[in-house]
């Protein structure tokens, strides 16, 4: 995938995204159900620090991040959100915004060849796509959602966008 399809599917998958947080409405993000026991707070904060992991990929052109990529993913994203929980919702989003607007930043910022060829970027292994890579937290790659490695573990914005869907319908 190259740069401009990739912005374009990333734009298309926030807008998708953006409907479906103004569907939820504030009333609802606190409750829990939206993804098994997470609240749509919840479900907002993960996409945030996997988005903010991927700008810090960017910036260094390199598989650097966070140590729970370490961890087995129930135990990662057991540990992120249990961080996140007694934040309050407006900060959440505000940050979700605001780390948003990085990716997107340092996604542009990026040239065709960064999306395609692994060698770009230190530590990463030639076979993966980068695009894959960058693209996990908001659901660009199907094959990124299903892959146990260690930058590829979570839920995409497209699979949790899913779960919201049903959530609505409760």
């Amino acid at each position: 995938m190259d740069r401009a399809t990739f912005i374009e599917t990333l734009h298309a998958g926030r807008a998708e995204w953006e409907a479906l947080l103004a569907e939820v409405g504030e009333a609802r993000m606190l409750q829990p159900g939206a993804a098994g026991e997470w609240s749509v707070k919840d479900v907002i904060a993960h996409v945030t620090w996997g988005e903010r992991e991927m700008v810090g990929v960017m910036r260094a052109h390199a598989l650097v991040g966070s140590d729970l990529w370490n961890l087995p993913e129930d135990e990662r994203n057991a540990i992120m959100i249990a961080g996140q929980r007694d934040r309050p919702l407006h900060d959440v989003l505000t940050e979700e915004r605001q780390v948003y607007a990085q990716f997107v930043e340092q996604v542009q910022a990026l040239p065709d060849e960064d999306f395609t060829d692994a060698r770009r970027f230190r530590e990463m292994p030639e076979q993966w796509l980068p695009w894959q890579v960058l693209g996990w937290a908001d659901g660009l790659s199907r094959a990124a959602e299903l892959a146990p490695d260690r930058r590829n573990g979570g839920y995409s914005r497209r699979y949790l966008s899913a779960s919201l869907e049903t959530y609505l319908r409760i």
